[in-house]
């Protein structure tokens, strides 16, 4: 900001670029009687966050050169990803029994994914990280251990219900040591 704080100027695509929203009134509604009468509270409510039981908080993030496991399929793309892991801590690890390249479960209320695991200390004591991507060959897919919740207007809009991903948790065993998936 060399020369000072600057209007922002807004893309035509923006939702409000000409600062009209798409409600009734025009305006960002705190109060809305379109979701009311889909299906939802016409006021924002709190809800509380979620808790578990299970030891670990589970990340679900995108591949560093995929977008949704789009492109992972593509052979080429095997060079920067062969195959899924499972990424945890070394303490929480050795609690484990569980060493690099050991074949584990992630398992929770939702499923259960037998993969490899790379122990490092990026990772909190407490996560697990596991990338979304689709592997040929291999049956892995990381939805079977994530709960979504039905959470907006998307029926109306789409004729689909939105999803909300929120805190995910699972837990971890050790199947064999330094197997192959």
């Amino acid at each position: 900001l060399l020369d000072g704080p600057k209007k922002a100027i807004l893309p035509s695509s923006a939702a409000w670029y000409d600062r009209k929203f798409k409600t009734p009134s025009g305006k960002f509604e705190f109060r809305s009687e379109l979701c009311e009468k889909n299906g939802h509270t016409a006021l924002p409510e709190y809800k509380p966050e979620a808790k578990s039981t299970l030891p670990f908080h589970l990340f679900t993030p995108h591949v560093q050169f995929g977008i949704h496991s789009q492109f992972i399929n593509l052979d080429w793309m095997q060079v920067f990803y062969p195959e899924p892991f499972v990424y945890m801590h070394p303490i929480s690890a050795e609690k484990r029994g569980i060493a690099e390249n050991d074949l584990v479960k992630v398992f929770n209320t939702v499923g259960e994914v037998e993969l490899r695991a790379k122990v490092t200390a990026n990772v909190p004591e407490d996560f697990l990280v596991m990338y979304e991507a689709w592997i040929p060959k291999r049956k892995y897919n990381v939805q079977n251990v994530v709960a979504d919740t039905p959470a907006d207007m998307g029926l109306m809009k789409t004729g689909a219900p939105g999803a909300a991903i929120h805190s995910q948790f699972a837990d971890i065993i050790l199947i064999s040591k330094g197997a192959a998936a």
